[in-house]
């Protein structure tokens, strides 16, 4: 699970308790999903900030259609936007949460359960088809978050961790002030801030 984007790891974590549902409600984790997807376009050196707005830094195509999207988006508006902006106007636009949730099922991470009364959905589960895959990143996740180098991606999965109801299915002890420790003014910066205060 270490090698998946921040978006797969929060929908894979927003089912893996096993006793419910979901952690997170759906409307949180829409947002939530959609500054994943946001973040991972950083990270992939699609969009990047100037003057705390959202900018295009490179627009070739890549095999993720919602980073594609999101890269669409950017760069065809005229208005320059804040990342706060882009997260409220995306996530009302884009069903990115339902859409990472049915490439997890189509991949087979993620299992769902239909039940069915005279041939009629009422009601639908989704669970890791692993359990083994949430334990095993939870222990490398500790490992990280003891460690003195922790790349972006995994730093905006124990801040989530710790600061929504992903948190119930989490042991990890980490430090608040060593994952919000970055430089003031870097993009790095920008996204941690922001994800504390989803």
């Amino acid at each position: 699970m270490r090698h998946l984007k921040l978006p797969h790891r929060l929908v894979i974590l927003d089912h893996g308790h096993p006793e419910k549902k979901i952690l997170v409600k759906k409307e949180r984790m829409q947002n939530l999903v959609t500054f994943a997807t946001l973040a991972e376009a950083f990270i992939m050196g699609k969009i990047s900030f100037q003057d705390g707005n959202l900018i295009l830094a490179e627009d070739t195509a890549t095999p993720f259609p919602l980073i594609n999207q999101v890269v669409d988006a950017v760069g065809s508006n005229p208005v320059l936007k804040s990342l706060p902006e882009w997260i409220e106007e995306l996530s009302v636009q884009l069903p990115f949460y339902v859409h990472v949730r049915n490439n997890l099922v189509e991949n087979k991470l993620l299992k769902k359960e239909e039940k069915k009364f005279l041939g009629m959905g009422y009601d639908v589960k989704y669970y890791p088809a692993d359990q083994e895959l949430i334990t095993g990143f939870m222990k490398y996740l500790q490992e990280v978050a003891d460690s003195s180098e922790t790349d972006l991606r995994d730093k905006l999965t124990l801040i989530f961790l710790k600061t929504t109801a992903l948190g119930n299915i989490s042991f990890i002890e980490s430090n608040r002030e060593k994952l919000l420790k970055t430089e003031d003014e870097s993009a790095e910066a920008v996204l941690i801030h922001t994800a504390v205060r989803l």
